[in-house]
């Protein structure tokens, strides 16, 4: 029975040991600040276009969970954090960009969102009598048009074309639900 509890203490010890240094690892890693956007205020920010445009390279930005408005550039090298993928959305209704991230620099990480619903409508109808006809053109989830970047943790779904449409070889994929193949 000693020899269990022994073992038991050890390997808690080990594991915390273990958190403690990934901990360690990750802040000796980022040389920059860390963001927080919350859309309900109380942070540094309410949107993560504001967050990205007053970041410098090496940041890290975590957003709160929340509905966030997407069609956005990064063209630093950062890390966008949602706080967990269920409940931390970009989205929009509708705009004239084809896609609601595009990542320009090299080394820009993902994690942590479900990137929905990019939409290009344009106005048709063949009769001014009849009701409007939307009709869509094709749009994206994420355009990465840079190297070195990882897009890990995120749910990419609805968009009306491409989930992630690749510009660049260089690009990590992980553990994501992706609608549509690549």
């Amino acid at each position: 029975m000693k020899k269990t509890i022994i073992a038991v203490i050890t390997l808690l010890f080990f594991i915390n040991l273990g958190q403690f240094s990934m901990h360690v690892v990750t802040s000796q890693e980022t040389d920059g600040n860390i963001i927080y956007v919350d859309n309900d205020g109380g942070k540094n920010y309410t949107s993560i276009s504001e967050a990205i445009e007053n970041a410098t390279d090496g940041d890290i930005i975590f957003v709160y969970n929340g509905v966030y408005e997407g069609y956005f550039s990064i063209d630093k090298s950062i890390a966008l954090i949602g706080e967990n993928k269920e409940n931390t959305i970009i989205t929009s209704e509708f705009s004239d960009q084809n896609a609601l991230i595009t990542i320009l620099k090299n080394n820009v990480t993902i994690s942590g969102f479900t990137i929905k619903n990019s939409t290009i409508p344009y106005y048709h109808s063949l009769d001014e009598a009849d009701p409007p006809t939307w009709i869509y053109d094709v749009a994206i989830g994420i355009i990465v048009n840079s190297d070195g970047n990882l897009i890990d943790g995120n749910d990419i779904i609805n968009n009306y074309g491409y989930a992630i449409i690749p510009l660049f070889q260089i690009i990590i994929l992980q553990n994501m639900t992706l609608p549509v193949s690549i």
